[in-house]
């Protein structure tokens, strides 16, 4: 049938263009190439107006190495509760189970304000549950909002309205034993998750999770060393929001001014002997041994104790005289500023391990503290920023990147800057297997 309907269009466009005239023969060919032309720019204008939208459905199953820091632990309580808001990068509140939150400047009461959604109840009676609201007076004011009240002034709150305290995320642990961790969407939450169902299965060594993957048992892995190569995998970066801080003790001799902390950053100093308190972390030793290297070239060189971080106040009040302490830290929260740099905090009672002060620094903490302004809080931040860049009391170095190999198959994948490994899941309803393409 199909060559009969061509054998008869060949002669009819023979008969045709013997027809014509020589000038008709160029219109009627320039206008058959401009036909063929655009069918593929039609399909492609055509494609470019489709968008895909989730589908529910589909099962994510990870393999996690027990050794990564907060592994299966940390992970499923990130699944299964959520914070009320959180923060970027810059410091600047945003609303996660909360539509916002409000307070007053002492930080004692707190206003906070839900979202329209059938799960308020249930987010209610999580926070009943809560040990972290025990202290405080709650109040249900409209259908929506709740006033919290404390007695006294609640400066760290804020920050712990964003650690993932309620017992309300878009998973639910069905099942929990020695070798794997299942969870169903929680079909109260909303938005809904896409995904049916996660998976997550602990891993002895390197080996056997690389193998599984390999074999797809797993479709996405975290804690290797190494990311593995193959068909069907996708690496992604997942940037971080932890530094290296190395404090530079300035009751020291030749550590005393900005100026004499700037060298020493910069691995200008010459002939010292400098004694470092450091915590014991990849990132950390990656630091020291690149300023180390700098300050070789001026016949310097570090003699580093190493300690857990958990004992690192310990350590130093037992001896002040370290010229340097390096450790890992999320300088991101309001809590941060404080105990890294504010003059109420000096080591060792507090943090702040530089010794150092800034009656305008105190100044610019405090009233981050009492801003509810993002705007304000924004500005703050960056004067913050100003005067450590100017008074150099640390050198603070971004850690890199980690990274998240997964199955290419799971879209919708984004990350912000994570605080604590768990964190690769704080998008987790916006993942996907299953699509739908519409115009």
């Amino acid at each position: 049938m199909i060559w009969s309907l061509w054998g008869r269009a060949k002669i009819f466009f023979g008969y045709l263009f013997r027809a014509l005239t020589p000038s008709e023969k160029i219109i009627l060919t320039l206008a058959l190439v401009i036909a063929l032309a655009s069918i593929p720019l039609g399909i492609k204008a055509r494609l470019a107006l489709e968008r895909e939208i989730p589908l529910a459905g589909g099962i994510f199953s990870e393999g996690v190495l027990v050794k990564a820091v907060d592994a299966i632990d940390m992970s499923s309580l990130r699944l299964t509760h959520r914070g009320l808001i959180g923060f970027d990068q810059s410091g600047a509140m945003q609303p996660d189970l909360a539509e916002t939150v409000e307070f007053d400047r002492d930080r004692r009461r707190f206003v906070i304000r839900f979202p329209e959604s059938a799960a308020l109840e249930a987010i209610r009676t999580a926070m009943v549950a809560e040990d972290l609201y025990k202290e405080a007076t709650v109040v249900v004011t409209d259908p929506r909002t709740i006033l919290v009240e404390f007695p006294q002034s609640k400066r760290e709150f804020l920050d712990e309205l964003a650690t993932p305290h309620l017992s309300f995320g878009p998973y639910v642990l069905v099942e929990g034993d020695g070798t794997q961790r299942v969870f169903e969407r929680n079909t109260q939450f909303s938005p809904p998750a896409h995904l049916d169902k996660i998976i997550l299965t602990p891993f002895e060594s390197e080996e056997k999770l690389t193998s599984a993957l390999k074999r797809k048992t797993v479709i996405g892995e975290w804690g290797l060393s190494e990311a593995p190569e193959g068909d069907g995998l996708r690496e992604y970066d997942v940037p971080s929001a932890l530094s290296v801080v190395v404090f530079y003790n300035s009751a020291q001799p030749g550590q005393k001014t900005a100026q004499e902390r700037s060298s020493l950053r910069d691995g200008a100093v010459k002939d010292r002997t400098l004694r470092v308190l450091a915590t014991d972390s990849k990132d950390v030793e990656q630091v020291l041994t690149e300023w180390s290297a700098q300050l070789s070239a001026s016949k310097s060189r570090l003699e580093i104790t190493t300690t857990s971080r958990a004992d690192v106040a310990n350590a130093f009040s037992k001896d002040q005289q370290y010229d340097a302490v390096a450790l890992m830290a999320d300088l991101t929260s309001d809590r941060a500023q404080r105990a890294f740099w504010h003059s109420s905090q000096l080591a060792p009672l507090g943090q702040n391990y530089a010794k150092w002060f800034n009656p305008g620094l105190d100044d610019a903490i405090e009233a981050l503290e009492r801003s509810s302004s993002n705007e304000e809080r924004l500005r703050l931040r960056e004067k913050i920023k100003e005067i450590l860049s100017k008074d150099v009391p640390a050198g603070i170095y971004p850690v890199p990147p980690v990274p998240y190999v997964i199955s290419d198959k799971l879209k919708g994948v984004e990350f912000s800057p994570i605080h604590a490994q768990s964190d690769r899941f704080k998008s987790i309803e916006g993942w996907y297997l299953k699509g739908k393409r519409v115009q």
